[in-house]
């Protein structure tokens, strides 16, 4: 297994930007088609189950755009 080890650091510092998770995305999205009108989400990841299901809505009529981690979906 692969590790990173760092020596001689009085500290670190820094950010990192944690994607949502994909089993919490996935009933959201399938949420949207009970809505009236275009739902918002961002924090989404960029992964193959989530571009299925907003195919899979795209192929029931309605409108999905992934813009990086945002997704709408339109469905009137």
């Amino acid at each position: 297994m692969d590790y990173l080890k760092i020596q001689n650091v009085a500290s670190l510092e820094g950010t990192i930007d944690i994607s949502g998770a994909k089993n919490a995305s996935l009933p959201l999205i399938a949420m949207c088609i009970l809505a009236n009108n275009s739902v918002h989400m961002k924090n989404l990841p960029r992964v193959v189950d989530i571009k299925t299901l907003l195919k899979l809505l795209s192929n029931l009529g309605a409108t999905c755009e992934f813009f990086n981690d945002r997704v709408v979906v339109n469905t009137t």
